[in-house]
């Protein structure tokens, strides 16, 4: 998005009009957040450069966010949901069925361990989450010091039960939910 604001000029010739305009234009076919991170990121730029003596004024000091309307999102109905897990099978369709009952991030959904089914209580644990490959023990909204109730999520008894005949064949309870053939995290972009 710099670029194409900007292009190759030098930052002492971008202007306050240039920042803006490019703003309100993004702001009719994007999400208020890349709209809002952009502007924090423009002023980021040119704040690093007045620090520097590269700039004698940032032209995106007075840069205001423009109107954001909501940007309509597409979503699957709920009967285009039960035709997505009715055409799946095997783990993909349970994955799905998870995904669709419990509304997790791929990045929580992907960290699942077999130990965090709680057949009991009829649950799932949210305790890491995973981000480029990688576990972490938390997630985007809870940390380690988080209250355990944030880290609850309840499933329908007879989803729980297929999740608990899964995990049996398993290797072992710590063991990821859904690795992938190497028993690494899978990835939302495969």
């Amino acid at each position: 998005h710099v670029n194409r604001c900007c292009g190759p000029l030098p930052l002492d010739e971008v202007t306050l009009l240039q920042l803006q305009t490019y703003l309100n234009e993004l702001s009719r076919t994007h999400s208020g957040s890349l709209v809002k991170h952009l502007r924090h990121y423009f002023r980021s730029i040119f704040e690093l450069a007045v620090d520097q003596d590269l700039l004698r004024k940032s032209p995106a000091k007075s840069l205001r966010l423009p109107h954001l309307k909501p940007i309509p999102k597409p979503f699957l109905s709920p009967e285009q949901m039960r035709a997505l897990i009715n055409a799946a099978s095997g783990v993909s369709r349970l994955i799905l069925r998870v995904a669709c009952t419990t509304a997790l991030r791929p990045s929580e959904l992907f960290a699942l361990r077999c130990c965090d089914v709680d057949a009991p209580n009829s649950c799932l644990h949210i305790l890491q989450s995973v981000y480029r490959g990688k576990l972490r023990p938390f997630t985007k909204t809870t940390d380690a010091d988080s209250p355990s109730h944030l880290c609850v999520v309840p499933l329908p008894r007879t989803l729980c039960q297929e999740l608990c005949t899964y995990t049996r064949g398993r290797p072992a309870k710590n063991s990821l939910l859904f690795p992938s053939s190497r028993e690494t995290p899978l990835s939302k972009e495969n």
